[in-house]
C-alpha cells in the first residue's frame, strides 16, 4: 500500500506542471504562425531534459 501511494504522489505533480506552459503558447501560435515552426523544437528539447528530469515524458506529450 505505501508503495503505492509513493506512486501516486509522484505522477500527479508532473502532469500539473507541464499544463500551465501549453496554454500561452497557443495564444502565440496564434498571432505568430511563422514563429511557431521555430518554437516547438527549442520547447521540445526544454520538454524532453525536464521530462527526463523528472522521470515523466509521458506526461509530457499528454499535456500537449
Amino acid at each position: 500500500m505505501a508503495r503505492t501511494k509513493t506512486t501516486k504522489r509522484k505522477q500527479r505533480p508532473t502532469p500539473r506542471q507541464p499544463s500551465p506552459p501549453p496554454r500561452p503558447e497557443e495564444n502565440e501560435e496564434e498571432e505568430n504562425a511563422e514563429v511557431e515552426v521555430e518554437e516547438p523544437a527549442e520547447e521540445e528539447a526544454e520538454a524532453e531534459a525536464e521530462g527526463a528530469a523528472q522521470g515523466a515524458g509521458r506526461g509530457k506529450s499528454k499535456a500537449r
